[in-house]
């Protein structure tokens, strides 16, 4: 959570975390309850990534993700997830 807090506060708010009163967190929580589509993965992805020794930013990595359970998945609730994926690239 703390991790999410951080870039809302850095990419969102443009705020540090020094500035932060009740109402930026109120906000946050908001932010949370609703995210930007951009913030939303649909696969776990790792954060970080070894490309040519280096450790770097996954591209695919997004702070929070849309899933399916597998109980859902199994009694064929797939056309959810489907559709979740659908509005998550819109």
């Amino acid at each position: 959570m703390y991790k999410k807090m951080k870039k809302w506060f850095e990419f969102i708010a443009f705020k540090s975390l020094k500035q932060l009163n009740r109402d930026d967190i109120e906000d946050f929580v908001r932010f949370c309850q609703k995210p930007n589509k951009s913030w939303i993965g649909v696969k776990k992805a790792t954060r970080f990534i070894e490309k040519d020794g280096l450790r770097i930013s996954n591209p695919d990595w997004r702070p929070f993700v849309v899933t399916i359970s597998k109980l859902a998945y199994r009694k064929g609730n797939v056309q959810i997830a489907n559709i979740l994926n659908f509005h998550m690239v819109l």
